[in-house]
């Protein structure tokens, strides 16, 4: 889980670099992701990745995360906060495209 911080109004231009280099980047072990945006901070974002495994996790901090982060630091108002979690339970029903804003 990573925690952004943005530059006020800068959100959508980051997430726009984020899109892009993170469908084409190569996901190994990836077992998908949700980007959470507080209603209440126009310029934070909360992105959620799951994996398959260590070794997945380990390769896309080394090479997407770094990357994009990298492409967005012109973006960013800090650097993000990274925290290791483990899934403990879930439930995962599809989510209908109306509740999906796009970004």
């Amino acid at each position: 889980m990573s925690t952004w911080k943005f530059k006020p109004g800068q959100r959508d231009a980051a997430i726009e670099v984020i899109s892009k280099e993170g469908d084409a980047a190569e996901k190994k072990g990836s077992r998908g992701h949700l980007f959470l945006m507080p209603a209440e901070d126009p310029d934070a974002g909360v992105f959620i990745t799951l994996w398959e495994d260590e070794e997945s996790l380990q390769a896309s901090r080394e090479g997407v995360f770094k990357g994009i982060s990298r492409d967005i630091e012109q973006y960013t108002a800090s650097p993000p906060e990274v925290k290791k979690l483990h899934v403990h339970s879930a439930e995962i029903a599809e989510i209908a495209p109306e509740i999906v804003k796009p970004a």
